[in-house]
């Protein structure tokens, strides 16, 4: 009986050890969080409790804020008064405050929030200015186009 002898190349046995040990690296290297942000409940934005919790701005779109009463949506630029139509919710009341003078000279044509008078607003403008605000072309310019609607 002949005596087999396998011939194994020092580049296979490379190739199976690097992928070894990229596949234990990616799983010693990720973190299993079952609360990830998949997974992840957001804060209750409905309650008045003051937890000192400061609000995540709706995921970053404002400074501050969850766009509710005791915590509005704090504006501070103009890329977050832009922001503003992105945190409407039909038939429900959504609370600004403007923390900043805001300069509105780089918007050149400013479609107004609340077109179609769906959406409640609640502006608190906090003793600061919008400057430079230009609206032309519309049925009805304005920043608003409808503001004040009867809940």
């Amino acid at each position: 009986m002949k005596n087999k002898f396998y011939h194994i190349s020092t580049y296979s046995v490379m190739r199976y050890w690097t992928i070894l040990w990229m596949a234990i690296l990616s799983f010693s290297c990720s973190d299993f969080n079952p609360m990830d942000s998949y997974s992840r409940i957001p804060p209750d934005r409905n309650t008045d409790i003051d937890d000192g919790d400061e609000g995540d701005g709706a995921g970053g779109l404002f400074e501050k804020g969850y766009g509710t009463v005791n915590k509005p949506y704090l504006v501070m630029d103009v890329i977050q008064i832009q922001n503003m139509s992105e945190a409407l919710v039909k038939g429900k009341m959504i609370y600004f405050q403007l923390g900043a003078d805001i300069d509105m000279k780089s918007i050149s044509n400013w479609d107004p929030l609340n077109p179609t008078g769906d959406y409640y607003i609640y502006f608190d403008g906090n003793n600061h200015i919008i400057k430079n605000f230009t609206c032309t072309d519309k049925a009805y310019a304005s920043f608003f186009r409808y503001f004040g609607r009867d809940l």
